[in-house]
């Protein structure tokens, strides 16, 4: 009988492992990593009145739902609750909030059964357990469901050691697929719900609740890894060397996310050599890497006549090569074809030339930003009148700024100025307010408006839920 007791503590609602057979998982689902420690353990990420708010900007009855505290009868809202679990037991409101829409969809769903409000986390029941044994009853009940599944949490973390639990970097058939969690927060999840489909359900509405989505032209780095990504395209492109990063970008311009801000972008190309590399492939072919473009030299004379050291010559696989696109060929004509930062020495005028185009720095701001590494060359007014006119140089993609009169604070982005919503957007992104740089208004105005950044949080769609008595036994 005891052993029947501690099987039943353990049980959780799940969808029938043979489900994931038939589903086809995301690529960038990680089965061994799903979400961070951090992110398990961080009660404090949302207070009282941002739970409410979360909860009253979905069509779920928890918005307006109100219980009795089962103890001693305190009538108590869904936001209460959770948060009264998450700060006793020292778990992160968000995962509260994922488990109830994982198990029974009630953020989202304005009219659930009598009994998903009962078992609202799932907690207890299995297939080999009746939902009316006498036993189970104290379980029951929205109050008793999430008080029970934030104290067996953190009953997991506390006793990670037991044998019987899954435990990290240890090797399980899960599914008919091979798992070894990687953190003591995956290896909980599997605690609480052993099977694939049931905590990726879970990763897939952790993602769209409450994780970040950064606008391109971020530099991000993981809390815990050294990797440094670039997000372009709306992938996460990987800095191969940390000489391939500072050639183009600043350390200070990296923000720290958590795992799964990453996880949310698929992997781009891989960003391996310094830009303006000169680079050789097999065929012979030497090229200047402009950024993610190969720039053919027209010829061997076109190769001496740029003064290009064989001695600094790279020779790649066509592995690499396929990594890029080509761009514009390189030929006798191609006046500064990777870039230079030239000063008119009669006006003192500032441009920025490449490829015979001269486009003119109208800030210092600007200029310090993005070339703090180039060398000012100065030149006669004859020698840029000979250059054709381009655009005006922009503030590269990534950097904060704001009119000197006006609070709005713009993230430039795909060369556009993204206006961030609020001060509580703009740090949930991890931005610092130091890295603001306040300039005049005309310079903010050379950058197109773009679209608004606001909060992370999305939508998620209604997932289809199994019958409460169709679910089966997680141990």
């Amino acid at each position: 009988m005891k052993k029947l007791l501690v099987l039943i503590l353990f049980c959780s609602i799940l969808i029938p492992s043979s489900n994931i057979f038939g589903q086809s998982l995301d690529i960038n689902f990680n089965q061994n990593y799903i979400i961070s420690d951090f992110e398990l353990e961080n009660y404090n990420s949302m207070n009282l009145y941002d739970i409410q708010y979360f909860l009253s900007r979905h069509s779920g009855i928890l918005r307006y739902y109100v219980t009795n505290n089962t103890s001693n009868g305190e009538i108590l809202t869904a936001a209460e609750i959770i948060y009264q679990a998450s700060q006793k037991y020292q778990i992160n409101p968000k995962y509260l909030l994922t488990l109830l829409q994982k198990e029974q969809s009630l953020i989202t769903n304005s009219h659930p059964t009598v009994k998903a409000l009962g078992w609202a986390a799932g907690y207890a029941i299995c297939d080999s357990c009746s939902m009316s044994d006498p036993y189970l009853q104290k379980y029951k009940g929205f109050y008793n469901q999430v008080m029970y599944a934030a104290q067996r949490n953190r009953f997991y973390i506390e006793n990670q050691d037991k044998p019987w639990l899954f435990q990290i970097g240890q090797e399980y058939n899960i599914d008919e697929r091979v798992v070894t969690p990687y953190n003591q927060a995956t290896a909980c999840l599997y605690n609480y719900t052993p099977h694939i489909n049931g905590n990726y359900n879970f990763w897939k509405i952790w993602n769209k609740w409450f994780t970040r989505k950064y606008p391109n032209g971020s530099i991000l780095k993981e809390v815990k890894s050294s990797g440094v990504w670039l997000i372009k395209e709306n992938k996460r492109w990987p800095f191969i060397t940390w000489t391939a990063f500072t050639s183009r970008y600043n350390p200070k311009d990296i923000i720290e996310v958590n795992y799964s801000d990453l996880a949310k972008y698929p992997i781009g190309n891989a960003i391996k050599f310094i830009n303006y590399s000169y680079l050789k492939t097999p065929n012979g072919q030497t090229y200047l890497l402009d950024n993610n473009e190969l720039r053919a030299f027209a010829s061997r004379e076109v190769v001496r006549y740029f003064g290009v050291n064989p001695e600094e010559v790279i020779d790649i696989e066509w592995e690499d090569y396929r990594y890029y696109t080509e761009g514009k060929d390189i030929t006798m004509n191609s006046m500064y074809p990777n870039g230079a930062v030239l000063k008119n020495k009669d006006t003192e005028d500032i441009y920025y030339v490449k490829d015979g185009v001269k486009s003119f720095i109208v800030d210092d701001h600007i200029l310090e930003t993005n070339y703090s590494n180039q060398f000012i060359v100065t030149v006669s007014t004859d020698e840029l009148n000979n250059l054709e006119d381009g655009e005006l140089i922009k503030f590269k993609d990534g950097v904060l700024i704001k009119s000197k009169i006006n609070s709005t604070v713009y993230i430039i982005s795909d060369g556009q100025r993204r206006p961030v919503v609020s001060g509580k957007v703009f740090e949930d992104l991890e931005y610092t307010w130091e890295d603001i740089i306040e300039v005049d208004d005309y310079v903010v105005n050379i950058h197109e408006l773009g679209g608004v950044i606001e909060e992370q949080e999305e939508e998620i769609v209604e997932e289809e839920l199994m019958p409460i008595d169709e679910v089966s036994n997680p141990l």
